[in-house]
């Protein structure tokens, strides 16, 4: 899970890597390790930061 506070400036490390993991290719990774997307998780409040 990727949280930020606010958005990360652009151009930075953060901003790059967030973009890469709303990507196609870095979503097919995530699901490669048994990770799920916040948009297809069924209750998706368990993405909500506590």
């Amino acid at each position: 899970m990727a949280h930020t506070y606010g958005e990360p400036p652009a151009g930075s490390l953060a901003s790059a890597f967030l973009t890469y993991l709303t990507e196609q290719g870095g979503r097919d990774v995530l699901r490669a390790y048994g990770n799920r997307l916040c948009s297809e998780v069924e209750n998706p409040r368990v993405c909500e930061p506590s």
